[in-house]
């Protein structure tokens, strides 16, 4: 066949068939091994890497995850305790309760603040304590009426209790660890959900690793924002036991020898002899 054909404007150079089908009849097959496709082994090797990447990234998504919710919890914790204290000095109370201890909801301006967690499914509970009666350093004073303000905010998944709280003194986690009183009259004893102190003893104890006790606001707000968070059956955290755990609180009229404790089985709020022995958990 001719290499050449001839056009309107010369001659233009196309292919010559002749020599490419030629080339064809001599061309040799592919190798076999350019074709074997992957081997059983090959993809089960395939399958387990992108199954150990698939969890590493999923670890680290949940881990992320936890990372933020904590960061939201105890952000939303200060923010919960500045409005309150601002809404005391405008107001002369805190908003969010009336002054009673049954009162342990987040409303009034408060509301807002505390929606976004519990959007979340977490538990939030705030408190207010007024009286003279629960007059201690450092509270805030407002003519002849004591004011204090706590909040708590828990999560419960997989049998795991996570809990912070906010006071006068900042956010703290609650620690379910166990704590060796070690330096004290009874050196040895663990703070543990099953083992009792006196009150000096327990608070020597959580400082040793730098935590301390619960305040009573603390306390109480953990206590039913448990009941809550359960569907109202028990006051009972989990880790913890019914009976009763020291707060850092003593009682004003009797400041060296008696401080207030909260009931895990009742919700309640009590004073009683420092050198009784009382469950302890601590915060830090």
């Amino acid at each position: 066949m001719d290499k050449f054909l001839k056009n309107s404007k010369g001659f233009t150079p196309i292919v010559d068939f002749d020599e490419v089908m030629i080339k064809s009849k001599h061309s040799k097959e592919p190798s076999s091994k350019f074709t074997t496709g992957f081997t059983l082994i090959e993809l089960l090797v395939v399958v387990a890497i992108i199954g150990i990447l698939s969890s590493v990234v999923l670890a680290s998504l949940n881990s992320a995850r936890e990372k933020s919710k904590i960061a939201s919890i105890k952000s939303t914790l200060k923010q919960l305790y500045n409005q309150a204290a601002i809404n005391q000095a405008e107001n002369g109370s805190f908003t969010g309760s009336n002054p009673s201890y049954s009162n342990l909801t987040c409303s009034g301006n408060l509301a807002p603040i505390v929606k976004p967690l519990e959007d979340q499914g977490i538990i939030v509970k705030c408190l207010s304590l007024y009286g003279t009666s629960l007059a201690t350093s450092p509270d805030v004073y407002d003519g002849d009426d004591y004011q204090r303000f706590a909040a708590t905010a828990l999560i419960y998944d997989e049998g795991e209790l996570k809990a912070w709280s906010v006071d006068e003194n900042g956010v703290v986690k609650w620690d379910t660890r166990s704590v060796t009183s070690t330096g004290t009259s009874l050196p040895g004893n663990d703070v543990s959900g099953s083992n009792t102190m006196n009150w000096t003893t327990a608070n020597n104890a959580c400082a040793t690793n730098g935590g301390r006790l619960p305040s009573i606001e603390q306390a109480r707000t953990l206590s039913h924002a448990w009941r809550q968070g359960s569907g109202n059956t028990t006051y009972t955290p989990f880790g913890f036991v019914a009976r009763h755990y020291w707060s850092s609180t003593p009682v004003p009229s009797s400041p060296l020898s008696l401080a207030y404790y909260q009931s895990m089985s009742d919700g309640n709020l009590n004073g009683v002899s420092q050198g009784s022995g009382n469950y302890v958990r601590c915060v830090r």
